[in-house]
């Protein structure tokens, strides 16, 4: 798999179109920091897109966790089982 982080969707678009080139079997993960970046990338197989609020979303709810006398590997348990429910 190949993780894609860049701020700019332009770019972000620019860099997945060159990968499935290349090859449309390796898996992209990509980062968007606002619903109209998902726009501009086509929903082609293996693409597939994790909101940035929804990632910083999970982090501060293990903080929470953690502050609230969770070990850390409870609080990403806790999280982990929460998302795959």
């Amino acid at each position: 798999a190949i993780v894609v982080t860049v701020d700019d969707p332009k770019i972000t678009k620019r860099v997945v179109d060159q990968l499935q080139k290349i090859s449309k079997s390796v898996p992209l993960m990509l980062r968007a920091h606002k619903q109209s970046d998902l726009d501009r990338v086509d929903k082609k197989n293996n693409i597939y897109i994790v909101p940035e609020y929804l990632s910083a979303s999970l982090v501060l709810a293990e903080k929470v966790l953690e502050r609230c006398g969770y070990t850390e590997d409870e609080a990403h348990s806790i999280v982990k089982n929460q998302q795959e429910a």
